[in-house]
């Protein structure tokens, strides 16, 4: 069974080439500059529009790469992962479908701030 489609391979064959390239390129990890570079990590979600893109790219040491992963706050704070994405407020809804949080009790809740874009963090 094949691992790689027919259809990406030749995707995953460039995604190769150029990491293997990007970290010939930069030997040491970005975050540990003493450790040398072993992962290619996506500072965006990887996917297929951005998977050999440079500038969504970090050289890092094994050692970098786990400490984002698991810690994903720190990251953020350092430019390693992106923000988290803002999502609108999406109203509460009784059982029998009206809404319960009128827009007048929003906009007293707000008062003082922007109201252009009603946000939170997921």
């Amino acid at each position: 069974m094949r691992h790689i489609s027919k259809r990406k391979q030749p995707l995953h064959d460039l995604y190769y080439a150029v990491r293997r390239e990007f970290l010939t390129k930069y030997p040491r990890c970005w975050v540990y500059p003493d450790l040398p570079s072993e992962d290619w990590h996506h500072i965006e979600r990887r996917s297929e529009k951005n998977l050999c893109d440079i500038d969504n790219a970090m050289a890092l040491s094994r050692k970098a790469h786990e400490k984002i992963e698991l810690n994903k706050e720190w990251a953020r704070t350092k430019g390693y992962l992106p923000p988290k994405p803002c999502v609108p407020v999406t109203p509460d809804y009784s059982s029998d479908g009206r809404n319960e949080r009128h827009i007048d009790d929003i906009r007293k809740e707000l008062h003082g701030q922007s109201s252009a874009l009603v946000a939170t963090r997921i």
